[in-house]
């Protein structure tokens, strides 16, 4: 499986999605133009991914502002994970980063953590 690289933009993340290295990364700022375009490649990504998943999992999220929009479609990518442990009865593990004064991060962390039946880890730095 091709690993999935896109670099950060000043209002789009990086994003590394590369199987072989075991490494799922998403690091930046989110507030695409076009949220549904830009995170197209990614639900895909993932939806491929579910055919032959690891046996571990580990996403993280390193994220600073991020916009309603891309909200939405990290919820799907939560979303594909989740499907991905309920189906494949693999083990998946969610990370999420944020700065130690970004209570806004903090709570959007809280939030997808809540609605997730993934093990959602929030990690302060």
């Amino acid at each position: 499986m091709e690993p999935l690289i896109i670099k950060a933009t000043e209002y789009t993340p990086e994003i590394t999605l590369d199987k072989e290295a075991a490494l799922f990364e998403f690091k930046g700022n989110s507030l695409p133009e076009n949220a549904v375009n830009f995170f197209a490649p990614v639900i895909e990504w993932f939806e491929d991914y579910k055919e032959k998943p690891l046996e571990k999992t580990e996403v993280v999220f390193n994220l600073g502002y991020i916009n309603s929009s891309s909200s939405k479609k990290i919820m799907e990518v939560l979303e594909e994970l989740e499907e991905i442990m309920d189906e494949k009865k693999v083990q998946i593990n969610v990370f999420w980063r944020y700065e130690e004064d970004d209570e806004v991060n903090e709570d959007t962390g809280k939030a997808f953590q809540e609605i997730t039946s993934i093990p959602f880890k929030l990690e302060v730095y």
